[in-house]
């Protein structure tokens, strides 16, 4: 027999007047003193969706469980005011017969300590789920026929706009905000220059740039900057995510129906531009973004490529720090590594870099199904193997689906019965392209090696012996009509090269020292006399720009 009850009540939208909170609380009151009930607590959910909110993760149901206090029902005003989903009704019921106790709701005049109660409300959830489903349907709806018809669809705008009335009809539409427009060029003037997000933070604090509209910061941070710097808005895309609740997700952007991104005529900037600020960002260009552990001045990407003129070994990898170059065994004759590596790959790209790429595949002759099962499997292997070379990589169980995807691949190529082939697929990419995206110095090392015939480095004619000078350098390219091939786990989308880490556009003093091979106080004077350009940061942030650097490298003699 029931003797003391608690109240539960929800809402999601405080304006809902024929739901409120005070209406579901007088109901459950004057229904238990009807029926002769002590109510010993009243617990709300206010502002909570029952659609994307179990009771378990809601603040006043976790509450009404864990009270002390006795009670044989919760006493609601009707079902959906629980849950919206049968799965999350049953469960709460569940926990609550634990307790013995059951849930009593007023409006539907179910009592579940019944079993036609209990049958009743189970029925009752079903249509609730149904009406869910329903709403969150027209809602979509109508959020994509106003952005089909060039209207916003509300919500917050990003940094830099703001919603206007429509010039030609009803509703409002996007426009720029005056007073925050040209603050987002700036910032991204900047950021594709090579300034780091927090640099931009910095300089619009003490710019007094104007905050987003309803932020209660009191200064600019690393994550509002790199929020607006990623908002397609400024290319004038719309960010569009139809599935974002539970479904899967759509496009990123808003799409026609042939697949192509929808531009408006308001944009700051261009499709390549924008493309190329999320590139910059995305991988870290700036080299103080790097975190420290990744900062390696010795990087393996000439490693044992390059043989001394003068007794034809090959030059390994010596010392540390400043100090760290190509060393000959035999002769003892030096270069500068970092320095090298640089003059290298500058070569290359200028060189070589317009070559055509290829990737290898397999594919099964006169077979165009198993072929695509084919091309899909290499594409997942390729995903798994980039994946393996990010820091937080979970390697046990992208192992599992490396072994995995290899025997799926070892079973498509048979399972046809016909022969495979392996043959190379052209990426429409050029080798310059491929390079950008590469995640790791193996894979630049294996495009570099691919590339160069021999390296010949011959004596320095200078005092000091480990001076990079190009005069020294005898490098021949392979002529041999061959493809280039990219390396393997070479991401080719530059969404997901994640951890992609090039040479930054600003060195610091020490950095550029050793680069030329000069005492650093050479490298400040010729930074004070505009030799080399600088740029005005902390002292703690790289500050010489590496393209006038590397000039000053090769006109800079030894006294």
């Amino acid at each position: 027999m029931i003797e003391r009850a608690v109240l539960y009540a929800r809402i999601s939208v405080a304006t809902e007047q024929s739901v409120s909170v005070a209406r579901q609380l007088a109901s459950g009151r004057k229904y238990a003193a009807a029926r002769g009930w002590k109510v010993v607590g009243e617990y709300v959910d206010e502002g909570v969706s029952a659609t994307y909110n179990k009771p378990a993760e809601r603040a006043a149901w976790q509450a009404l469980l864990a009270t002390e206090t006795h009670f044989e029902a919760v006493v609601v005003w009707k079902v959906d005011r629980l849950a919206r989903r049968v799965i999350d009704f049953l469960q709460a019921d569940e926990v609550l017969q634990a307790r013995d106790a059951a849930i009593v709701c007023v409006d539907q005049n179910i009592d579940m300590t019944t079993g036609e109660g209990r049958a009743f409300a189970q029925m009752l959830a079903v249509f609730g789920e149904m009406e869910a489903a329903a709403m969150s349907s027209r809602r979509r709806a109508a959020r994509e026929y106003l952005i089909s018809i060039g209207r916003a669809a509300g919500g917050r705008q990003p940094y830099g706009w703001q919603l206007v009335r429509h010039p030609d009809g009803p509703g409002k539409v996007r426009a720029q905000d005056r007073q925050r427009i040209e603050w987002v060029r700036q910032m991204a003037e900047r950021a594709l220059r090579g300034d780091t997000v927090y640099a931009i933070a910095k300089w619009l604090d003490s710019a007094g740039a104007p905050l987003p509209r309803g932020s209660k910061a009191k200064r600019w941070s690393y994550t509002s900057v790199n929020a607006i710097l990623r908002n397609p808005a400024h290319a004038g895309m719309t960010a569009h995510n139809p599935g974002f609740c539970g479904a899967e997700r759509g496009p990123e952007v808003l799409r026609d129906n042939n697949g192509a991104v929808v531009i408006s005529d308001d944009a700051i900037l261009s499709l390549d531009d924008f493309e190329r600020l999320q590139h910059v960002i995305t991988h870290k260009e700036h080299h103080s973004a790097i975190p420290r552990a990744r900062q390696r001045s010795t990087s393996p990407i000439i490693a044992r490529i390059a043989t001394c003129a003068t007794c034809s070994a090959r030059l390994n990898r010596y010392g540390s720090g400043r100090a760290f170059c190509l060393r000959c065994r035999l002769c003892g004759q030096t270069i500068a590594y970092v320095a090298l590596a640089a003059y290298l790959v500058q070569r290359l790209l200028q060189d070589r870099g317009s070559l055509p790429m290829h990737r290898r595949t397999w594919m099964v002759p006169g077979d165009q199904l198993a072929s695509r099962k084919l091309a899909e499997i290499d594409r997942q292997l390729t995903a798994v193997a980039l994946a393996l070379t990010h820091d937080d990589a979970d390697a046990g169980a992208l192992g599992k689906e490396l072994i995995r995807l290899k025997q799926d691949r070892k079973r498509a190529r048979s399972g046809s019965g016909k022969t495979s082939a392996q043959v190379l697929v052209d990426l429409g990419r050029t080798l310059s392209e491929v390079w950008e995206l590469c995640s790791t110095d193996e894979q630049r090392r294996e495009i570099l090696v691919s590339q160069i015939k021999s390296l010949v480095i011959a004596k320095s004619t200078h005092h000091q012996g480990g001076v990079m000078d190009p005069g020294r350098i005898s490098l021949a390219w392979h002529d041999d009509g061959r493809q280039t091939i990219a390396p393997a786990g070479t991401s080719l989308d530059a969404m997901h090269a994640l951890t992609y880490d090039p040479i930054a556009p600003w060195m610091s003093q020490l950095d550029a020292a050793a680069y030329v091979g000069c005492p650093i106080k050479t490298i400040r004077k010729a930074s004070e006399n505009g030799r080399i350009a600088r740029r005005d940061v902390g002292h703690r942030l790289p500050s010489l720009s590496r393209a006038s650097v590397e000039r000053f490298a090769l006109s800079w003699q030894p006294d």
